[in-house]
């Protein structure tokens, strides 16, 4: 009867067993949120880089080869999207050129396949940030050079190396940026032809900005939230 006893007690959990449990799961916690954290920072900064380098690699063709050259940057506003091509909505660019001398925006090739963001990294479209690429769109053709065209916002670089941002009747060489957040959350909307907004979470923003009357590209690292 007392190996009985001895058995039952040697197969359950003293208090202080648990306790000692419970405390090294929540350090492994407070261990591992940094982590995730560096990992978001890491996600978001690396793309930031990308989409930079991107724009720099646009002017500098842009220069050589006398053209004008668009990074093209699909949103939520732009109409509807096939089930194969929504996930270049907010997450997907491109950069194409327009390849024609007398500069009548008939003839584009792409220079570039699509490009996509990490999960979790998207475009920011908040319409009161300044200077930001979207608003007023332009007609380019999507997803390939061959397709029909359809209105997207975009960077263009001229061979005089300027920036520009289209206004509705012209391109204008203004500063222009791009948002990139891990701080929204979107979704393919019931239809799955679109995606919407689900919540907005902590996150980082981050800013690439093209000056206009150089072209130079510049990233602002931030923690800001919108």
């Amino acid at each position: 009867m007392n190996m009985d006893l001895t058995r039952k007690d040697r197969s359950s959990f003293t208090l202080i067993e648990l306790l000692v449990v419970i405390a090294i799961i929540s350090l492994l916690f407070v261990v591992a949120m940094p982590v995730f954290e560096t990992f978001g920072k890491k996600d978001i900064n690396g793309a930031s880089t990308e989409l930079a380098t991107t724009l720099r690699l646009a002017r500098q063709h842009a220069v050589t080869q006398r053209q004008w050259v668009f990074v093209a940057f699909p949103s939520i506003s732009d109409g509807t999207y096939s089930s194969e091509n929504l996930n270049k909505c907010l997450q997907g660019y491109v950069v194409m050129a327009l390849t024609n001398e007398t500069k009548t925006v008939t003839n584009f090739v792409y220079l570039s396949s699509w490009k996509y963001l990490p999960s979790g990294v998207y475009i920011l479209t908040n319409s009161s940030l300044t200077g930001q690429v979207f608003g007023t769109s332009f007609p380019l053709p999507f997803p390939a050079e061959s397709d029909a065209r359809r209105d997207m916002a975009a960077i263009l670089f001229k061979p005089n190396g300027h920036g520009y941002k289209y206004g509705g009747a012209s391109w204008g060489d203004v500063p222009v940026s791009v948002f990139l957040t891990t701080s929204k959350f979107y979704e393919p909307n019931a239809a799955g032809n679109n995606l919407e907004e689900r919540l907005s979470v902590p996150g980082i923003t981050n800013r690439i900005r093209v000056r206009g009357k150089t072209g130079q590209v510049e990233i602002d690292i931030g923690n800001m939230n919108f």
